[in-house]
C-alpha cells in the first residue's frame, strides 16, 4: 500500500521589486547583525501554473504551480495570509496534482477542472544572507523571468527582471525593511505585481460590490465559509467552531429574509446549510466537552478524581472529536457540498438587483426574541432558555448584517450567557450517561457526581442573571 505524499507547510514573508536589466547588484555589506553573504550558481526554474476556466484561484489570490528545477522542485500552493505574508504548501513532484493538495483548495475549485494557465521560465541567482551566529536569515533572488499566457497569447513571451528578498527562519520585519532599503538604493522599485503570475496573465476583474447590505452580507459570509473550510481541513484551533458559526450566520440571514429565501434555490440552500451545521456540530460538541472536562478535572484535587474519569470524559471526547472531524472533511469533499457553494454563489447573483429590507428583518427577529423571552419568563425551564438563546443568536446575526452594532452587542450578551447555560445542560446529560456506563462496569462514579453538581451550580448562577437580561429583551 502506497503512503500519501507528505505536504510541507511554511510561511513566506517576502517583497518583490522591479529592476532594469542589466543593473548593478545591491550590497548588503555593513548591515548590523549580518556577517556575510553566500552566492549560489544560477539555476533555471520551469513552472506551469494552473487554474479553473473561470480563474477561481486567481480571484481568491491563490496560485498553484508545478515547478521543475532548483532545490524546491515540487507542486507549490500559495495562499493569502496576512499583509506581506503568504502560506505556502508543497507536495512532492508528480505528473498529476496530488489529491491532498487539491483538497486544500476544494472549496474554491470544487469539481471544476484545473487547466494550465501560464508557463514561467526563471533564471535565478540566490544570495544567502548570513547572520553573525551563522544562520541564514534571508535570501535575495535575482530573477530573469520569461512568461507565457497560455490562454490569451500562447505564442507571445513576456520578459522582465525582478528582485525578491525573503526572510528565512525569522519574522524580523525590521531586518526585512533594512534589506529592502539596500535594494532601493541600488535602483530597484517596489513591484506593482503581487505575483509573477499576475505579471503574465494580468489581475482578475474586481469582484462586484453590492449596495444592499443583505446581499453584501451574503457574499461576505460565503467568502468566509470558503476560508473557514480550509481551517477545518487543516484542523486549526477553533476551525470547526468558526465554520459552524459562519454556516449558521448564513442560514439566519436567509431565514430572516423571506424574499431572499424565495429566490430560486433559496430553500434548498437553507436546508443544506442546516445539514452542514449539523455535521460540523458532531465534532464541535465533542471538542467543547473535551475542553470542559479537561479544565474541570485539572481543577480538582487528585484524590477526588476517581476511576477512569479522565479516560471516559476527556480521552473519549477527544476521540469523538477526531471521528467527527474526519466525517466533516469527508462531507467537505462531497459533490453535495460543492453544489451548496454553487447555490450560494447563484443566490447572490440572483439577488444582486434586489432590494431587501434589513430593517424589517431585524424587527421581525426582535419580535420573535421577545416572544421567546416572554415564554421563558412565564415558564422558566432549560428548553425555553435554549429557545431564547437561538432567537438571540438570530437577532445578533441579522443586526450585524444590517450594521446595527449596538443591538448585535446586546443580543450577543444574551446568547453568550445562555450558551454557557446550554453547555451545562448538555454536560450534565452526558455525565449521567457516562456515570451509568461506569457503574455498569463496576467503577467508582464519585467524580461524575461531583462534576454534575458543579455544572448544576453554574447553571443556577447563570439563571439568576436571566431576569435582568430578559427584561432588557422586552425593552
Amino acid at each position: 500500500m502506497s503512503s500519501k505524499p507528505r505536504l510541507t507547510k511554511l510561511t513566506e514573508i517576502e517583497r518583490k521589486f522591479s529592476v532594469a536589466s542589466p543593473t548593478a547588484q545591491p550590497s548588503f555589506a555593513g548591515l548590523a547583525g549580518i556577517a556575510r553573504v553566500d552566492c549560489d550558481e544560477p539555476v533555471t526554474l520551469e513552472a506551469t501554473y494552473f487554474d479553473t476556466p473561470d480563474r477561481d484561484l486567481l480571484q481568491h489570490r491563490i496560485t498553484l504551480r508545478r515547478r521543475v528545477g532548483g532545490a524546491d522542485e515540487a507542486w507549490h500552493l500559495k495562499l493569502p495570509q496576512s499583509a506581506g505574508a503568504r502560506s505556502e504548501v508543497h507536495a512532492p513532484l508528480s505528473d498529476d496534482l496530488p489529491a491532498q493538495l487539491r483538497s486544500v483548495i476544494a472549496a474554491v475549485v470544487r469539481d471544476r477542472p484545473l487547466e494550465p494557465l501560464a508557463t514561467l521560465r526563471t533564471t535565478r541567482t540566490v544570495t544567502h544572507i548570513v547572520s553573525e551566529d551563522g544562520a541564514v536569515v534571508a535570501e535575495f533572488a535575482d530573477d530573469e523571468a520569461v512568461g507565457v499566457d497560455l490562454w490569451t497569447a500562447p505564442d507571445a513571451e513576456i520578459s522582465w527582471h525582478e528582485w525578491e528578498i525573503e526572510l528565512v527562519g525569522t519574522t524580523d520585519r525590521d531586518l526585512l525593511d533594512r534589506l529592502c532599503r539596500r535594494l532601493l538604493d541600488a535602483g530597484a522599485k517596489p513591484s506593482t505585481y503581487p505575483a509573477k503570475l499576475v505579471h503574465v496573465v494580468g489581475s482578475p476583474p474586481k469582484r462586484s460590490t453590492y449596495a444592499d447590505p443583505t446581499v453584501a452580507a451574503l457574499v461576505r459570509l460565503t467568502a468566509d465559509l470558503v476560508e473557514r473550510d480550509r481551517w477545518v481541513r487543516e484542523d486549526r484551533p477553533d476551525g470547526v467552531h468558526q465554520m459552524r458559526v459562519t454556516t449558521r450566520r448564513l442560514r439566519s440571514l436567509l431565514r430572516s429574509h423571506p424574499t431572499l429565501l424565495a429566490l430560486p434555490g433559496g430553500q434548498q440552500v437553507e436546508s443544506e446549510l442546516g445539514e452542514l451545521a449539523a455535521t460540523l456540530g458532531v465534532a464541535r460538541d465533542a471538542e467543547v466537552l473535551a475542553t470542559r472536562y479537561a479544565q474541570a478535572l485539572d481543577a480538582l484535587p487528585d484524590q477526588v478524581v476517581r476511576g477512569r474519569a479522565h479516560e471516559r470524559l476527556v480521552t473519549s471526547s477527544r476521540a469523538a472529536y477526531t471521528r467527527g472531524l474526519r466525517r466533516a472533511v469527508l462531507a467537505l469533499d462531497s459533490e453535495r457540498y460543492f453544489r451548496l457553494l454553487d447555490g450560494l454563489d447563484e443566490l447572490a447573483s440572483a439577488a444582486a438587483d434586489g432590494d431587501f429590507s434589513a430593517a424589517a428583518s431585524v424587527t421581525h427577529a426582535r419580535q420573535k426574541l421577545r416572544k421567546a423571552a416572554k415564554k421563558a419568563r412565564r415558564e422558566p425551564c432549560d428548553e425555553h432558555f435554549h429557545a431564547v438563546r437561538k432567537k438571540a443568536k438570530q437577532v445578533r446575526y441579522v443586526a450585524e448584517a444590517a450594521g446595527k452594532r449596538k443591538l448585535a452587542k446586546r443580543a450577543k450578551a444574551i446568547q453568550t450567557l445562555l450558551g454557557d447555560h446550554q453547555d451545562s445542560v448538555v454536560s450534565r446529560a452526558h455525565l449521567l450517561r457516562v456515570a451509568d456506563q461506569a457503574a455498569a462496569a463496576g467503577e467508582d462514579t464519585f467524580t461524575y457526581g461531583l462534576l454534575w453538581q458543579q455544572d448544576r451550580q453554574e447553571a443556577e448562577a447563570l439563571e439568576q442573571q436571566l431576569p435582568r437580561l430578559l427584561r432588557r429583551v422586552a425593552r
